[in-house]
């Protein structure tokens, strides 16, 4: 009626979506209330008045909705509403951008979709943020108290989707960004470095290759020899492209001398570039017409320990030097280093599939069945396996290094052998001489030993047929440079098999003539030094003959080899850092470390195994060089027993070798 008073509805805000609609309510339900807006501030305030002071109000609300001061909405009586007149209940509208639909936002509108919440979620929400007062803080504690509500809701079927092999364009997005496209081109760059370095060890194994037209060249050589060179200057050094080995070779003067010593073997023998003549070999050392053989490049390596020395050795020597086992190694480290990097994409492309919060974290993800998993798993087992198979490959390897050390010293000592037996011969035949200073006999017997002494020595490592040089000589070639006559050359050419028996026992006819018919060396002298050589050559040759044991190196090849594939394919299990990134420098360099002791002692033992295959142990010509070097030598000790005998004695009775 007129008389009764007007009631206040209070509201919150004119600007909300549902103004007008209360205005609406009251018209229809005919009751004297008129809509005041308070604003939120007011509203809070309104409400906690009327409870707190028990004076009541009709105020506007809504569920779910925070406290008012502490004070729960649910907790207010609702006013009767006739049914057909009340509100409807309304679903709260889920916002999202369309264009995640084409920005590979596809998880986050498929979520959106099937998320959902209930009136007591919402209730749950609100309680939160009016404890919190921070959106983001309450939904942060919703999510972790309420996992069942939204975890089986993370199935990103997109990133499930997501590709194994994807480079970024345009927008980076997901997993194939700019890391992922870095770690793709390190595997990429790593594989290739590991097939460049083992194509350059395979390069720098092969040997300097003897020339294609060796008979050719020995042709060439023989008929420029000469009967001698006064001048003793060496050869020239060989030039070389590389600008950091010629730095190394003029701080290293050991290595120097060895790469002389290589060059030497590779090139036309010394021995095969003079003549010798019986008119040049009685001449007096003084006579400065005496013609000495040319000089070739150093006789021997004996280098020091010193750093600079063999390290350059180390990385620029060629054939079966360690060069080749050091880039050996690289190669290895490269693979597995590649293998890591392999391990880093899979990882991460399972962690962006399966787990957003390590992904976004930058962590792996560790879920069951996860590659990372079974890389954990592995990696104490690899790494087991790894020190249990260790001592066997370690024992074999040593043992059979000190093995082939052993056999190698054999070679060396027999070369050294016949060496010094021959130079024996030489000494001892020029110091039985027997008669006048001027006897043509004498001289010439003395020049008959000196040449089948050289000639022995030459073919002592000829009828091995291991060495191209020698293998081309024929017998018309020592005879071009003095050594033999024709008939000489005729008689072993019939038996060109034992041709180095015959000529040294054509030495020890000599010595026997020599002193129990001619009377040209002394009666006492002993003809047993021809034996000596004999049985020194026979030691030499049967040494290659000697039984390898097979079944310990073949053994020992199959342990180490396994060895090594255990390393290099390993060391990816348990060195594998995901914190380190693409790039896996730690297995890289720890992979080279550990294969190379055992790539380096089986390189040790093939190097050891024939002198003459090996590039590093070219040793054959140089003895036969500097075997006819000390005989000629000899020679000077030969022409002074022949005029000077008897003062020769005489100083040897007063200063007696002890």
């Amino acid at each position: 009626s007129s008389g009764n008073c007007t009631v206040q509805i209070l509201h919150i805000t004119p600007t909300g979506y549902d103004e007008g609609q209360v205005e609406e309510l009251v018209k229809q339900l005919g009751i004297p209330a008129k809509v005041a807006y308070l604003g939120q501030t007011a509203h809070t305030d309104a409400i906690w008045s009327a409870v707190t002071k028990g004076t009541g109000a009709l105020v506007y609300s809504y569920e779910p909705n925070t406290n008012q001061h502490g004070i729960s909405i649910d907790s207010l009586a609702r006013a009767k509403i006739p049914p057909r007149l009340d509100f409807k209940p309304q679903q709260l509208v889920k916002l999202a951008w369309p264009g995640l639909k084409d920005n590979y936002g596809g998880d986050a509108l498929t979520f959106i979709a099937d998320f959902d919440l209930t009136k007591s979620d919402y209730a749950d929400l609100a309680k939160l943020y009016d404890n919190f007062q921070d959106a983001q803080d309450a939904a942060c504690v919703w999510i972790k108290e309420n996992p069942d509500k939204w975890t089986h809701l993370v199935k990103f079927p997109e990133r499930k989707r997501a590709g194994f092999v994807c480079f970024p364009s345009g927008v980076l997005h997901g997993h194939c960004d700019a890391v992922y496209a870095q770690a793709w081109a390190l595997f990429a760059l790593q594989l290739v470095l590991s097939v460049a370095f083992t194509a350059w060890s395979f390069v720098a194994r092969h040997a300097p290759k003897y020339p294609d037209n060796i008979r050719a060249k020995l042709d060439q050589a023989i008929s420029r020899a000469s009967v001698g060179s006064a001048s003793m200057e060496k050869l020239p050094q060989k030039k070389r492209g590389n600008k950091m080995f010629e730095w190394f070779m003029s701080m290293a003067h050991e290595h120097r001398m060895g790469v002389e010593f290589v060059d030497e073997v590779h090139d036309v023998p010394c021995i095969f570039k003079h003549i010798r003549t019986y008119e040049n070999f009685i001449l007096p050392n003084v006579d400065a017409s005496l013609g000495l053989p040319p000089a070739g490049g150093n006789d021997r390596w004996a280098s020091t320990l010193a750093r600079s020395a063999l390290y350059p050795y180390l990385f620029f020597s060629s054939g079966d030097g360690l060069k080749s086992v050091l880039l050996t190694g690289v190669a290895f480290g490269f693979f597995t280093g590649a293998l890591s990097t392999l391990f880093y994409l899979i990882v991460r492309w399972q962690t962006f599939q399966l787990d957003v919060v390590a992904f976004q974290g930058g962590h792996p993800t560790r879920m069951e069945g996860t590659f990372m998993q079974i890389i954990e798993k592995c990696s104490g087992q690899i790494s087991g396996l790894i020190n249990a198979f260790l001592l066997l490959p370690s024992f074999l390897l040593l043992g059979y290094l000190g093995y082939a050390v052993s056999r190698w010293r054999g070679f060396q000592d027999l070369s050294f052998w016949i060496l010094g037996s021959l130079n024996s011969t030489a000494l001892v035949v020029g110091s039985s001489t027997n008669d006048g200073a001027h006897s043509h006999a004498s001289k010439r017997l003395t020049y008959r030993v000196y040449r089948y002494l050289t000639v022995t020595h030459i073919l002592c490592h000829k009828v091995l047929g291991m060495n191209r040089w020698l293998t081309a000589l024929t017998f018309d070639d020592l005879v071009r440079l003095g050594l033999l006559t024709d008939y000489e050359a005729l008689v072993l050419e019939n038996d060109a098999d034992r041709a180095h028996e015959i000529v040294n026992s054509w030495v020890a006819m000599e010595m026997f003539d020599g002193s129990r018919k001619d009377g040209l060396l002394h009666r006492r002298l002993t003809c047993d030094m021809a034996t000596k050589i004999r049985s020194n050559i026979g030691a030499f040759h049967g040494h290659f003959s000697l039984g390898q044991p097979n079944l310990w190196s073949g053994l020992m090849r199959l342990v180490c080899d396994l060895l090594v594939a255990l390393l290099v394919f390993g060391n990816p299990f348990s060195g594998f850092l995901f914190a380190n990134g693409p790039m896996q420098w730690t297995v890289v360099v720890y992979t080279w470390l550990t294969v190379m002791p055992y790539l380096s002692a089986s390189t040790i033992v093939k190097c050891l195994s024939n002198p003459y295959t090996r590039s590093v142990s070219p040793y054959i010509y140089v003895h036969i060089y500097e075997g006819e070097r000390e005989k000629n030598s000899e020679r000077e000790t030969v022409l002074i027993m022949i005029k000077q005998t008897d003062d020769l004695r005489l100083l040897l009775k007063r200063h007696p070798i002890r």
